[in-house]
C-alpha cells in the first residue's frame, strides 16, 4: 500500500513535471508571437509614418512650387511694366529716387 501511493505520488510529480515543461513551452511561443506580432505592428505604424511624411511633403513642395510661379509671374509682370514705361515716366522715377538718396 505504502508502495502504490509512493508510486502515485511519484507518477503525479513525473505528470506535473510535464505540464510545467508545456505550459513552459507555451507561455515561450506566446511570447515568440507577440514579439513577433509587435514586430510587424511597428513596421507597418513606420511605414504608414513615412508615407504620411511623404505626402506631406510633397504637398508642401507643390505649395511652394505654386507660390514660387505666382511670384515669378507677378514679377516678370513688374518687369514688363518697367520695360514700358515712357521716357518721362523713367525720368520721373530717377529724380523721385535720387531725391530720396539725397534726402
Amino acid at each position: 500500500m505504502i508502495i502504490d501511493s509512493i508510486k502515485k505520488i511519484r507518477s503525479l510529480e513525473e505528470d506535473l513535471e510535464k505540464r510545467i515543461q508545456e505550459a513552459e513551452r507555451a507561455a515561450n511561443e506566446s511570447y515568440r508571437k507577440t514579439q513577433e506580432d509587435a514586430e510587424e505592428e511597428a513596421k507597418e505604424i513606420i511605414s504608414n509614418a513615412k508615407k504620411e511624411g511623404e505626402g506631406i511633403v510633397n504637398k508642401r513642395k507643390l505649395e511652394a512650387e505654386k507660390l514660387s510661379d505666382e511670384l515669378l509671374e507677378k514679377g516678370e509682370k513688374e518687369f514688363h511694366q518697367m520695360k514700358n514705361l515712357t521716357d518721362e515716366q523713367l525720368k520721373e522715377a530717377v529724380d523721385f529716387v535720387l531725391e530720396r538718396i539725397v534726402i
